[in-house]
Parts: C-alpha cells; structure tokens; sequence
C-alpha cells in the first residue's frame, strides 16, 4: 500500500516581489552597520541623579560648636541680665520712695527726674542687649552655615551625592499669621513659594551624617 503524506502549499512568489523584499532587507542590514557620519550625534539618555536634602535649622542645632559657644554667649547674656535686674530693682524702690514724698517738695521734684532718668537708661539697656544678642547669634550662625557648606561638600563627594538641597523644618503654612488681615493671601503665597522641597524620604536626609561629620572636625580641632 502506498502511503500519502499531506503536502504544505507554499505561497508563490512572482520574482519581482521576491527580489524587491530580498534587496529591501539587504539596505537594512547595511544601515545597521553603516558607520554614522561625522558629526552625527547619538541620543544619551541621562544618568540617575543622586539628591540628598539638609535641614540647615536641624544641623546648626547638632553641632557640638553651636552648643558650645552658644552657651558662652548665654553666659554672657545673663551677666547683662543681671545688671539690668539690679537697675529694675532700683527702679522699683525708687519709685516706692518717690510715693512717700510730698510732691510740692523739691525733693520730690528731683527723685522724680531721677528715675525718669534710670528709666530712660533701663530701656536703652534692654534694647541694646537684644541687639547685642541678635547680632552675635547672627554671626555665630553664618559662620557655622558657611561652615556648613563646606562639610556638606566633602560628605556629598564621599558618598557619592550629585545634588544637595536645602529643606525647610515644616511645610505647612503657620495658621497664626502676624500680618494685616489684606496682607494674609500674599503672605500664603509667598510662604509657598519659597518652600523648595515637598517631599523627601529619610534615606534621602542626610542632616546627621553631616552633622557627626562636623562634629568629629570639631573635637579634631578644626
């Protein structure tokens, strides 16, 4: 017996449309290995960038040299105190003095310029010792920031972070606003825009690291 086995009809090609697929391939393969010309540029697609974010309020307040100095600088600040506490209580006494007098006396007449005077000198005290305080606080704390800037390189370089931004301690608009009721909306607004970063992860935080980096310069004595 003659076994039959089923035939696949293959679909006939005319020669012409056989060629033309034939040499259509050929061009693509050659565009593929064709060199491109000079001066042609291929697309790069960039790199990851590594972004790490800093709380700068959040890193002076760690730092070992903030809180030292800004204890001699407390000290400081209540020896100043302490005056003016003195010149308050004799203030007071004075004042005390001054009711038990007749006030047609002259007596009276001079105690009473003589503590309009110390008055007028407690005030005087007490405002230039806030200044004073202001101001050295200010230093302290630019010095430290640009001090800052510098650690923050050198941690940026060492664990490989491309980009390093500054965050704020909150983002949330302050509900007790200390502007004219016509000024709040322009407040609201500019409070938002000068927010810089929304959201960061804490593995994205290196507050700390760089923190404990200034921190052991510190006790090395830089």
């Amino acid at each position: 017996m003659t076994t039959h086995f089923p035939t696949i009809g293959l679909p006939r090609f005319h020669h012409a449309t056989l060629l033309f697929a034939l040499a259509a391939l050929t061009l693509g393969v050659l565009a593929i290995l064709r060199p491109a010309p000079a001066g042609a540029t291929a697309t790069q697609r960039a790199n990851p960038t590594a972004v790490a974010v800093v709380n700068l309020e959040r890193l002076i307040d760690e730092l070992e040299e903030y809180k030292a100095r800004a204890n001699v600088a407390r000290r400081e600040f209540e020896n100043r105190q302490k005056e003016i506490d003195s010149l308050t209580e004799e203030i007071r006494n004075l004042d005390a003095d001054l009711k038990r007098l007749d006030p047609s006396t002259q007596a009276f007449a001079t105690m009473q310029r003589d503590l309009e005077m110390k008055r007028g000198f407690l005030e005087l005290r007490f405002t230039r010792l806030m200044s004073w305080q202001s101001q050295d606080d200010a230093v302290l704390v630019t010095a430290l920031y640009e001090k800052a800037l510098g650690a923050i390189n050198e941690v940026a370089k060492r664990d490989g972070w491309d980009v390093v931004i500054h965050v704020a301690t909150q983002n949330r608009v302050p509900r007790e606003l200390n502007v004219r009721p016509e000024q709040t909306r322009a407040f609201v607004l500019d409070w938002i825009q000068s927010r810089r970063v929304l959201y960061a992860s804490d593995a994205a935080d290196i507050t700390s690291i760089v923190a404990k980096h200034m921190n052991n310069q510190y006790a090395a004595g830089r």
